[in-house]
């Protein structure tokens, strides 16, 4: 199950967290500071978005998307909307429930009419429907397979991306063989898919399984340092990676840590044993020295409208995705001159006239094409540098062919 998959490799463990939850985002609404008088007034256009920003499963990895969203929504109308028009978020939390996800999937389209919808993590339950009203999705794709068609657009590396980036990382710092800890069970499709990566790039591979709630790793860590793993990826969050780190290094086994970015909480980048590790990301770094316009005006605009969240100790540059989502929409329906009452069309017509899109540096040149389903091999690579990341103010790109390869 994809979400089993992905939480048990990036949460070690699941809060008890709320219920069912219907969040609307609209532009008239606060969040760490609401829109500047001068925004644009009149009919908004509107725009969906789906999450499960409350789900036990995730142990809260999206619970401050809706702030992020917000932020978004208070940015734009406060720099004069879209085409002249307010911009309006409606975002259905489905909590988990599949049965909820496909209700908030045909609601959107049916009931709101929306041109798109802003996709981070959507249960699988809704990929049919979803494909079959061929409604533009934009953001990500998590599933490994059930929103991997042409209306989906995505917006940065995705987790196929980021299964070639961990090798390719390992390979640039001259490792000879990349090792990874998986959690078992659950993520043997991670594994499977790290290996042959691995194998097309000509670096050496080893592969272990964790089990998330045992007590020490003392034995995998010994296992990967027999087997000569001079580059690791822990799967696991944050604090998992700390712990498993800290029981490697108490071996004497130091290899060069590499994962991904959304385990950089502030208590891992104040981590010493894992200062300099390497972490791949789909969007460029907000923290960096040479930090893109784009990147600047997420973290300005956060901080700005959503300061607490922004400043949350748990924010990692994962929530750049539902920012990026926000300002693929905006870039496209500038491109095609979107209206309030646009249509699905018309928001695909906005799409495809976008030619070699970084959104100002913020994700890697981006073209869609009519009947295509658009993957990146391109990633951002930061370094944990004494409580700060650095790096990733440009993408790196592999071959295609080697993403091909692994997707097929």
């Amino acid at each position: 199950m994809f979400y089993k998959r992905l939480r048990a490799r990036h949460v070690a463990g699941l809060a008890a967290l709320a219920a069912a939850l219907m969040l609307v985002v609209t532009a008239c609404s606060s969040s760490g500071g609401g829109s500047d008088a001068d925004s644009p007034g009149g009919t908004p256009i509107v725009v969906g978005a789906m999450c499960s920003c409350t789900a036990q499963m995730t142990g809260g990895a999206f619970s401050l998307q809706p702030q992020v969203i917000q932020a978004w929504v208070d940015h734009t109308n406060a720099g004069g909307g879209i085409n002249g028009h307010p911009v309006k978020v409606i975002e259905l939390d489905d909590a988990g429930n599949p049965a909820t996800a496909l209700q908030n999937a045909k609601k959107l389209v049916q009931q709101y009419k929306v041109p798109a919808i802003l996709f981070t993590e959507v249960l699988p339950s809704a990929a049919a429907y979803l494909k079959s009203t061929e409604t533009p999705l934009i953001g990500f794709d998590l599933t490994f397979g059930p929103y991997s068609f042409p209306s989906l657009f995505t917006v940065g590396a995705d987790e196929w991306t980021a299964s070639v980036a961990v090798g390719d990382i390992a390979k640039r710092a001259g490792k000879q063989k990349f090792g990874y800890m998986y959690c078992n069970p659950g993520c043997e499709q991670p594994h499977a898919m790290a290996k042959a990566s691995a194998e097309k790039l000509g670096i050496g591979y080893f592969g272990v399984p964790i089990s998330l709630s045992q007590p020490d790793y003392v034995a995998q860590c010994l296992a990967a340092k027999s087997a000569g793993a001079d580059a690791l990826e822990i799967g696991s969050n944050g604090n998992g990676v700390s712990k498993v780190a800290g029981q490697c290094a108490s071996q004497q086994y130091n290899p060069m840590l590499i994962g991904g970015a959304f385990v950089a909480t502030k208590k891992v980048l104040n981590d010493p044993v894992l200062n300099g590790e390497k972490l791949w990301s789909s969007y460029a770094n907000y923290q960096g020295d040479s930090t893109p316009p784009g990147a600047k005006v997420f973290s300005d605009a956060m901080q700005k409208y959503a300061g607490a969240a922004f400043n949350d100790p748990e924010f990692t540059p994962q929530y750049e995705l539902a920012w990026a989502a926000g300002q693929m929409f905006k870039a496209a329906a500038e491109a095609g001159k979107i209206k309030p009452g646009a249509t699905a069309d018309d928001m695909r017509r906005g799409l495809y006239a976008l030619k070699n899109e970084t959104l100002g540096g913020l994700i890697a040149p981006t073209t869609y094409e009519p009947g295509k389903f658009f993957r990146t091999p391109c990633y951002y690579e930061f370094t944990i540098d004494s409580g700060k990341l650095t790096g990733g103010d440009k993408p790196n790109c592999v071959d295609q062919s080697v993403l091909d390869a692994i997707t097929g």
